[in-house]
Order: C-alpha cells, then structure tokens, then sequence
C-alpha cells in the first residue's frame, strides 16, 4: 500500500513537473511572438508613407533644381488622363473642343478635364509655359519640356496604342532627334536633358 502511494505520489509530481516545462515553453513562445509582431509592425511596408516620401522628394526636387542652376529646368512628363494636355486629340484625332477647357483657358484645348492638370501646376511653380503633347504636329512649343501622356494609356502594354513602353521610346527618338538638331544649331533654344525633371502622372 506504501509502495503504491509512493509511486502515485512520484507520478502526481512528475505530472507536475511536465505541466510547469510545458508552461514555461508556452510562455517563451509568447515573448518570441510578441517580440516579432514588434520588429514587423515597425519595419512594416507603409504604402501611404512611401507616398509622401516620394511626393517630398519630387517637390523638393521641383525647387532645388532651378535655385541651382542658372538654366530653368525642363519638365518630361509620361501617363494618361491624368496629364494629358491634348495627345489624344493629336494622336487619335478625337474631337475634344468645348466645354472642355471653357471655364479656365475660355478655348477648346484637346484636354478631357475643364481646367488644370497636375503637370500645369509644376509648370506654374516652376515659371515653365505649359507642355506641349509629343504628338502636337502644329506648332508645338518644346521650350519648356515636353509632354508624352496621352488619355487611355496603361502601365503594361496591352490593346492601347500609346501605353507606357510606347512613351518611353518616343521620348527616347525626341531625345536623339533633338541632340541631333541642336548639334546643327537648328533649335533656337537649348533642351538640357540633365536637368530634366521626370514625371509619370
């Protein structure tokens, strides 16, 4: 009967013994997993963050360039709708005349929206006259820089004619073209591209 108590008793703090081991490994795990949720909360990606971060830099970039050269920057711009400022009119021939544009430039401009675009308050900023579409055939002014966006574009391409690679390689032929022609002296104004601020909006 001894014996029996004995081993009952051995058995009852062994049993102990267990539950305190699988206690202390339950509450390690919990610092281990409180101690990851911390690291990835604060390294954590923050879309919303990014953004501004990349906002902050093209802005600062927009005031920095032209306080440090004597020469005005010139702005290049790539996208859709959003800064098209008459490529798809030229591009497609699509006739986009008034309203639009009746309330703030009082004249059909080939845009789809009635005022500004965000590329014309960078040029406001910036003193620039406002871009000119790549594709403008009469009478473009490039002084300024130059604008590749048209409506409808995508990132990928797919069944658009002017989606960003397209934008790309045009503006890779309007640089050549215009170092070609001002190594003759046919441009009254110099492009420089090292200056240029780049825009995909």
């Amino acid at each position: 009967m001894r014996k029996l108590q004995q081993w009952c008793l051995e058995i009852h703090k062994s049993g102990n013994s267990v539950q305190l081991k699988e206690k202390k490994i339950k509450e390690k795990k919990k610092r281990m997993t409180k101690s990851r949720s911390r690291t990835t909360t604060t390294s954590s990606f923050d879309p919303k963050k990014k953004k501004n971060h990349f906002w902050f830099y093209v802005i600062s970039l927009a005031i920095f360039i032209p306080s440090t050269s004597s020469t005005s920057p010139t702005l290049i711009n790539f996208g859709d709708s959003n800064s098209d400022t008459g490529g798809v009119l030229a591009g497609a021939g699509l006739p986009i005349g008034l309203p639009h544009g009746i309330t703030f430039f009082h004249r059909g401009t080939g845009r789809l929206g009635d005022g500004r675009l965000i590329i014309d308050f960078f040029c406001e900023e910036l003193k620039l006259s406002y871009l000119s579409p790549y594709l403008e055939a009469l009478a473009p002014n490039f002084t300024s820089g130059v604008n590749f966006a048209v409506s409808g574009a995508t990132t990928l391409p797919q069944f658009v004619p002017f989606a960003l690679d397209v934008q790309v390689r045009q503006f890779i032929h309007f640089k050549n073209r215009s170092l070609e022609l001002q190594s003759f002296g046919m441009f009254s104004f110099s492009f420089h591209f090292f200056i240029s601020l780049f825009f995909i909006l």
